[in-house]
């Protein structure tokens, strides 16, 4: 019986598992999964149908992305990793929940940072995980980048409506 070793690649751009034979010697199955190291673990890549259309946007570049922050307690937009993909105007307190956001953190914001990828080969979306406190969250898709991998294109100063 001959032996064929498959490589497997996630392909993550049309959301499909593609096999290609590996060299004789490999044994190991290996698959890719896409991850971005962040200051409380690895954030890895939904395989849902909602995370992989988000991500579709990102790659094709017209996606905006969204950050709500605070003076003097929110990370720098261009050391931010966790961004969202839903503009936080339209439903304030569905965006809080959505995104595992405190209902207060959106209340207080004073900015609002809209963003586009430099580089789309480093990031993921994924579900957002719940607030600190609550068990579940609405799982908004959110895109978690490496510091420095997006670029600002405006800085508004937040109401909530």
């Amino acid at each position: 019986m001959r032996k064929v070793f498959y490589l497997l690649v996630l392909f993550l751009f049309s959301n499909t598992l593609i096999a290609q034979p590996a060299a004789p010697k490999d044994s190991v199955l290996s698959i890719s999964i896409k991850q971005v190291s962040t200051p409380y673990g690895f954030a890895i890549q939904s395989l849902s149908p909602s995370a992989i259309e988000v991500r579709k946007q990102v790659l094709k570049g017209n996606k905006t992305l969204y950050r709500l922050g605070t003076n003097g307690k929110s990370a720098p937009p261009e050391k931010a990793q966790f961004w969202s993909a839903e503009d936080p105007r339209i439903d304030s307190a569905d965006y809080a929940r959505k995104y595992g956001i405190p209902l207060e953190n959106v209340i207080h914001a004073d900015y609002l940072v809209e963003a586009v990828l430099n580089d789309t080969t480093d990031f993921i979306t994924r579900e957002a995980p719940p607030a600190p406190g609550q068990t579940t969250s609405a799982g908004g898709i959110e895109v978690v980048v490496p510091p420095g991998s997006l670029r600002i294109m405006n800085t508004i100063v937040y109401k909530k409506q």
